[in-house]
């Protein structure tokens, strides 16, 4: 399919928005990023601007919901969207 990078140029090049999955070997973007979803959600992210979105799905006899929060980071010189937390 082809580079995620590649693909995230095309798509915000024509100015939408993309989330990369982050994975542990990115050196400590993925740590990096853990801590500050941890350290924003303790102050209900009062100091960033949050995109939110949940679903609710029932199956199986369990109801089971997943909040999903966007935020846009600079981490050192890079530019990264995260997802769920």
């Amino acid at each position: 399919m082809g580079c995620q990078k590649e693909i995230a140029k095309k798509i915000t090049s024509k100015e939408a928005d993309y989330m990369l999955a982050l994975k542990g070997n990115q050196g400590t973007l993925n740590e990096d990023v853990e801590v500050f979803f941890t350290e924003q959600n303790a102050c209900k992210f009062k100091d960033t601007a949050v995109s939110r979105h949940q679903t609710l799905a029932k199956d199986h006899g369990r109801i089971e919901t997943r909040t999903y929060t966007s935020v846009a980071l600079l981490i050192g010189s890079k530019s990264v969207m995260t997802g769920p937390v």
